[in-house]
C-alpha cells in the first residue's frame, strides 16, 4: 500500500495518520489515525529537568557518605598512630573532652579550647587527636571551578573578607583561636556545617585554606612533642583536607566532523574567542539597516560599517543599536532587522578577548598568544575544576603572577558550548569575514553557505533503512555521552542534553517502526512541530504572560465597549481582533485612523460593517492571516486595494503613498510591509515553506533529519496553514472542546498528511478570490480539500470514535524511596508503625554506625510502586463461626520493596492461602472497567490509595486529560470486572481475562 504519514509532535504526545494515496500521490482514504502520549521528563510547574532533583538528592547522599568514610579513615588513622583510644567508652570520653589524660589541660574543655591551647603547649597524645577529628568535621569552604556552589558569590566572598578581618584585628594566629576567644563571651561559633541563623546574620564564611593554614600551625607547635613523622602527618593532612575532584562532562561532538564518524573531536566552549569572533561576523553579515528615505528597503552593511562595527565589537562587550545607530552615522530613526526584545536590543562583542586582556589578568599578553594557546586556556579554564591547579598551570605556563592566575581562575566564562569545534570555528569565521557573495548590494557569505562550501551541510542517507535505529547511532554528533547511563545504546552513543526531545525522539523511533511494521515503509512523511516543543520554560512563562495579558486586555474591551454604550460580540474572534488592532492605531483614542484614508475610526464605528479587517500583504499571495499582516481599513479603501500591496496601489499616488506610509509609522513591526520591498522578502510556495522549516528550531531539524533515513520525501508543515485546514475540512464537530480530548492531535495528524504541496499552491489560488475579511478569517480563506469533505469526516469520525490512546508506561523505580526526615520513636513516630505489622512494612531501616556502635534510623516510605490484588474468597471463622465474604485485598508494594537487595526475597504479597490473584497495578497502568452499561471502558490508573478505609483507585478516561479524576473503590473492582488492558502505541487494546 502506498500511504502518507502525517506526525503532530508535542513535548508530550505524538499524533500520526496514515491516508492511503494514488499513483498519482493524491489522498485516497484515511487508513488509520492514533495518539501516543507520553511524559515530557520535566516538572509541570518549574519546567525543570526530573532528572535534576533526583541528581541534587544523590549528590547529597553521596557526600553524606564521603564525609563518613573520611571519618571512619581519620578515626583508625589516629588509632594507628595512637592518638585516639580504641575502646569506644574511651572513645566517648575524648569526644566530650573529659578523658583522664586531658586533665594537665585545664577544667571545661572543649574542641575549640584545644584547638587554641594547642597553638601554646604541648598537648597529649588523645587531645591532639580531638584537635584533628574537629578539624575533620567542620573544614570550610572550597569552591569546585565552574559550580556555582555559593548562592551570591559577592556575598560570599563579603563574608570571607569579614571573617579574615575579624581575625587579624584580634589578632588571632588561627581560625580556632579566634572561636575559642568567641565561645568564652558566650558568641555564636560560625563554623557549623551549612547555613543557620548565626552565619547570615553576622555574613561571614569559613573557607577550607582558614582550617589547613590552622593545620600547619598546629602541626608546627605540636610535632616537637609527638613521634609522628613527616609523612605521617602528610597522610593527616591528606585525609582531613582531601577533595575530590568533579569529572568533566564530555562536550558534543563537532556538528561538522561528527557526520562523518570522525571520534575524539569535540565542540569548543562558548567562550572560545573563536567561537565569539564567528558569532560576531555572523552578526555582522546578517545586520541590515532600513532608511525611511529609502522607502524603508534592507540594505547591508558597506565596508567601512562593516569594519567599524567589527571595531567595536572588538572593544565592548555588549553594543547597543543606539550606539551602533552612532558610531555608523545614520539617522536616528533608522531601523536594525536584528533589534528585538529578545535580544535585549544589543549584540555581543568579544566578551573573552576583552575580559583576557585586562591587565589584572593576561593583559596585553593574551594578543600575543596564538589561536591554539587562547583555546587551551579557555579549555583549563572551563575544564579543570581544581582551582590550585589552575593557577599552577597559569603561573608556569603562561608566566602569569599568582595575584593575575588567581583572578583569571576566579572569573565567569560564557556557559556552555559551539557547534563546532576550533579548526572548523576559525574556518568559519575566516570566510565570514572575507567572502562576499554579491557585489552589487555587498552581501556576504552566510553561516549556511560556508558550511556548504566546506562540504559540511547535512546530506541524505546513501541507503534508507527499514527501521529507525537509536537516534544518536543515526545522527552522532549530537549524543552527548554519559557513562552512567543504564540503556546500553545512550552509553555507547550517547543522549542529547534535553530530555525532553531524548524522550520524544525514541518515543517517534518506536511509533514509526510500529507504523512501518503493519503498513510498511510510508511512501512520504508529513510532520509539524508543535509551538510548545520549541519553547523553553523562559519562552513558556512569557507565552503564559501573553495569554493573561490577552485576557485581561478582553476583559478591559468589554468594559470599555459597555461604559461607550456599543454593542459587539465578547464570544467574536472578529471584534476581538478589531479592537486589538483598532488599539494599535494609536494611543489617543481620538487619533485612532485608517492607514490608508486618514479617517477617523471611532469605537462607536469599530464593529459595523463600515470597518473591514484588512490584510496589508494580500492573503492570495502570501497566506498570511496572522495579526502581523492585519489592519483596520473602511470597506470602500480596502474594495479598493483589492488584492494588490500598498506599495502597488498608491506607486501611482506618490503624494497619498507618503501620507499613508507616515501613518504606518504607528504600527509597530508592520511598516515594513507598507514599503515597496516587501514582498521581496516573500517568495514563492516552495521558499515559504522552506523559510517555515529554517525556522524552527533544534527538535523541527532533528525530526525532519532522523525521519530522513527511513523515507526521503519529508515535508515539514506550517502551523498556521494546518489551522486553517483543520477547521474548514473538519468543521466544529472535531473542533469542539479539543483541549479535552487527546484524540485531537490525530486530527491535527490527519490534517498534515492531507496538506499535500498541491494543497499549497490551491489554497493560494482560492485565496485570490476575495480578499475582505468579514466573519472568521478561516471561514473566508477556502483551502481546497483534497478528498470529499463529508467523506473524510465520516472517515475520520468512524476512526475516532474507536480510538484508544496510547500511554507510555513506566514500572520503574525512580522516585525516592523514603521520605527526608527520619521518625522520632513516639506515638506519631516509628511505635505508630511498629504497633501494627502491616504498617511496619511502611518503615525504611538506613543503618549508622559510630565507631564500634550501630543504630537504626527509620523513615517513612516514599511512595507505593504498586499494588498486587488479590481476591480472598468467603471464609468462616471456626472460633466465633461467623462469614466473612468474599472480597477483594490489595497489598501494596512500596518503592524499597520492588528491588530488594541482592539475596534478599521479594515481597510475598498473599493475604490468604486461598485466595486467587487479579492482576498487579502501577501508576500509569491502564485497566478495562464494565461501568454505567459500557463493557471495556479503557481508563488510566493516576493514583492509588491503600490506606484503611480509603482504599481507592483514582483514574481518568484513557482519552482526556487528567483534569477531571474518579475513584474506584478496591471492594468495587469485583462489581465492575475489573480487568488490567494493554495499549500498545499504536492504540491496538487487548484486555487481560480474570484469573
Amino acid at each position: 500500500m502506498r500511504y502518507r504519514l502525517g506526525l503532530d509532535m508535542g513535548t508530550s504526545s505524538i499524533g500520526w495518520a496514515v491516508v492511503e494515496m494514488n499513483d498519482l500521490n493524491e489522498p485516497e482514504k484515511t487508513i488509520a489515525m492514533g495518539v501516543r502520549k507520553f511524559n515530557s521528563g520535566r516538572e509541570d510547574k518549574t519546567q525543570a529537568p526530573l532528572a535534576q532533583k533526583r541528581r541534587q538528592k544523590r549528590s547529597m547522599r553521596r557526600q553524606r557518605a564521603r564525609f563518613l568514610r573520611r571519618q571512619q579513615r581519620l578515626l583508625h588513622q589516629l588509632g594507628k598512630l595512637s592518638l585516639m583510644p580504641e575502646a569506644a567508652k574511651e572513645r566517648r570520653m575524648v569526644a566530650d573532652c573529659t578523658h583522664p589524660s586531658f586533665a594537665t589541660l585545664g577544667a571545661n574543655l572543649n574542641p575549640y579550647e584545644l584547638r587554641a591551647l594547642a597553638l601554646e603547649k604541648p598537648l597529649p597524645p588523645f587531645a591532639l587527636g580531638r584537635v584533628l577529628f574537629a578539624l575533620n568535621q567542620r573544614r570550610g569552604f572550597k569552591s569546585n571551578r565552574g559550580e556555582n556552589t555559593e548562592p551570591n558569590s559577592k556575598a560570599f566572598e563579603e563574608g570571607i573578607g569579614k571573617l579574615e578581618q575579624a581575625i587579624a584585628d584580634g589578632g588571632f594566629a588561627t581560625l580556632g583561636a579566634y572561636f575559642a576567644h568567641r565561645q568564652r563571651l558566650n558568641q555564636y561559633i560560625l563554623d557549623a556545617r551549612g547555613q543557620n541563623e548565626a552565619v547570615e546574620r553576622e555574613g561571614v564564611q569559613t573557607t577550607r585554606k582558614m582550617y589547613e593554614d590552622e593545620f600547619d600551625a598546629i602541626r608546627k607547635a605540636q610535632q616537637v612533642h609527638h613521634k609522628l613523622s613527616d609523612k605521617d602527618w602528610n597522610e593527616l593532612k591528606d585525609t582531613i583536607f582531601n577533595q575530590r575532584s568533579l569529572k568533566e562532562v564530555e562536550r558534543g561532538k563537532c556538528q561538522f566532523y561528527g557526520p562523518q564518524g570522525l571520534d575524539g573531536v569535540f565542540r569548543a566552549y562558548a567562550a572560545d574567542p573563536l567561537a565569539q569572533k564567528l558569532r560576531a561576523w555572523q552578526d555582522i553579515n546578517n545586520l541590515k539597516v532600513s532608511l525611511p528615505e529609502n522607502d524603508g528597503k534592507p540594505r547591508f552593511l558597506n565596508d567601512e560599517e562593516r569594519q567599524i562595527l567589527w571595531q567595536l565589537l572588538q572593544a565592548h562587550k555588549t553594543i547597543g543599536f543606539s550606539t551602533i545607530r552612532t558610531k555608523l552615522k545614520l539617522p536616528a530613526d533608522v531601523t536594525f532587522n536584528l533589534s528585538s526584545a529578545k535580544s535585549g536590543d544589543k549584540l555581543l562583542g568579544l566578551q573573552t578577548d576583552i575580559d583576557m586582556a585586562d591587565p589584572k589578568r593576561f593583559g596585553t599578553q593574551w594578543h600575543s598568544l596564538s589561536p591554539e594557546e587562547q583555546t587551551a586556556v579557555i579549555e583549563l579554564l572551563q575544564g579543570t575544576k581544581d582551582e590550585e591547579e589552575v593557577i599552577h598551570t597559569l603561573v608556569e605556563i603562561y608566566g602569569l603572577s599568582e595575584e593575575a592566575a588567581e583572578t583569571t581562575s576566579n572569573m565567569k566564562l560564557e556557559a556552555g558550548t559551539a557547534r563546532f569545534c576550533p579548526k572548523i570555528l576559525a574556518e568559519l569565521a575566516s570566510q565570514l569575514a572575507s567572502i562576499r557573495t554579491d557585489p552589487q548590494t555587498n552581501r556576504y557569505i552566510s553561516l549556511t553557505e560556508a558550511l556548504a562550501d566546506m562540504g559540511g551541510t547535512y546530506l541524505p542517507p546513501d541507503q534508507l533503512v527499514e527501521h529507525l535505529g537509536y537516534y544518536a547511532a543515526m545522527m552522532p554528533e549530537v549524543g552527548m555521552h554519559q557513562k552512567f547511563r543504564t540503556v546500553p545504546e545512550e552509553r555507547k552513543f550517547g543522549v542529547i542534553g534535553n530530555p525532553t526531545v531524548h524522550i520524544a525522539l525514541n518515543q517517534l523511533r518506536h511509533l514509526v517502526n510500529a507504523i512501518t511494521d503493519q503498513y510498511g515503509k510510508p511512501a512520504s512523511i508529513a510532520i509539524e512541530l508543535a509551538r510548545d516543543l520549541k519553547q523553553n520554560a523562559e519562552q513558556k512563562r512569557e507565552s503564559e504572560a501573553r495569554r493573561k495579558k490577552n485576557e485581561a486586555d478582553r476583559k478591559a474591551m468589554q468594559e470599555e465597549c459597555k461604559k461607550a454604550g456599543v454593542n459587539f460580540n465578547p464570544d467574536s474572534r472578529e471584534d476581538w481582533i478589531k479592537y486589538r488592532l483598532w488599539k494599535e492605531l494609536d494611543k489617543d483614542p481620538l487619533n485612532r485612523k485608517c492607514v490608508y484614508t486618514g479617517k477617523t475610526i471611532s469605537l462607536n464605528q469599530l464593529f459595523s460593517n463600515d470597518i473591514h479587517i484588512e490584510h496589508i500583504l494580500p492573503r492570495s499571495r502570501t497566506l498570511d492571516d496572522s495579526i502581523a499582516n492585519l489592519t483596520l481599513a473602511f470597506r470602500d479603501a480596502n474594495k479598493m486595494k483589492g488584492n494588490q500591496t500598498p506599495f502597488e496601489y498608491y506607486k501611482d499616488k506618490p503624494e497619498d503613498y507618503e501620507a499613508v506610509l507616515q501613518r504606518a509609522k504607528n504600527l509597530k513591526g508592520k511598516y515594513w510591509r507598507f514599503t515597496a520591498e516587501a514582498m521581496s522578502r516573500l517568495d514563492n510556495e516552495e521558499r515559504w515553506l522552506s523559510s517555515m522549516l529554517n525556522d524552527t528550531r533544534y527538535m523541527s531539524k532533528l525530526a525532519r533529519r532522523y525521519l530522513s533515513y527511513i523515507c526521503d520525501d519529508i515535508q515539514v508543515s506550517p502551523g498556521k496553514l494546518t489551522a486553517k485546514a483543520r477547521h474548514q475540512w473538519f468543521g466544529r464537530a472535531l473542533e469542539k472542546n479539543r483541549e479535552e480530548d487527546h484524540r485531537h492531535h490525530a486530527v491535527d495528524a490527519l490534517t498534515v498528511a492531507l496538506l499535500t504541496r498541491g494543497a499549497v499552491q490551491k489554497a493560494q489560488i482560492e485565496a485570490g478570490k476575495g480578499e475582505d475579511l468579514k466573519g472568521h478569517a478561516y471561514e473566508k480563506l477556502d483551502l481546497p480539500c483534497p478528498m470529499d469533505k463529508e467523506e473524510l469526516r465520516k472517515q475520520a469520525l468512524a476512526l475516532l470514535g474507536n480510538m484508544v490512546v496510547s500511554h507510555r508506561m513506566d514500572h520503574g523505580i525512580q522516585g525516592a524511596l523514603h521520605k527526608e526526615t527520619s521518625l522520632a520513636y513516639t506515638k506519631k513516630g516509628v511505635q505508630k508503625f511498629m504497633e501494627d505489622q502491616e504498617h511496619a512494612t511502611m518503615l525504611v531501616p538506613i543503618k549508622h554506625r559510630q565507631g564500634d556502635t550501630e543504630h537504626i534510623n527509620y523513615y517513612e516510605h516514599g511512595g507505593v510502586h504498586h499494588i498486587d490484588f488479590w481476591e480472598v474468597p468467603q471464609t468462616t471463622d471456626k472460633e466465633t463461626g461467623k462469614t466473612k465474604k468474599a472480597h477483594v485485598v490489595g497489598v501494596p508494594v512500596y518503592a524499597h520493596e520492588a528491588n530488594p537487595p541482592k539475596g534478599k526475597a521479594k515481597k510475598q504479597t498473599r493475604p490468604h492461602p486461598a485466595s486467587t490473584f487479579i492482576m498487579r497495578l502501577h501508576k500509569g497502568d491502564a485497566v478495562a472497567l464494565d461501568k454505567d452499561n459500557q463493557n471495556n471502558q479503557i481508563v488510566i490508573v493516576r493514583q492509588i490509595n491503600p490506606s484503611k478505609g480509603n482504599e481507592n483507585l483514582v483514574y481518568d478516561p484513557v482519552n482526556q486529560p487528567a483534569d477531571t479524576l474518579y475513584t474506584l473503590g478496591f471492594s468495587s473492582l469485583l462489581k465492575y470486572n475489573t480487568r488490567k488492558a494493554y495499549v500498545d502505541i499504536l492504540g491496538n487494546v487487548k484486555v487481560g481475562r480474570r484469573n
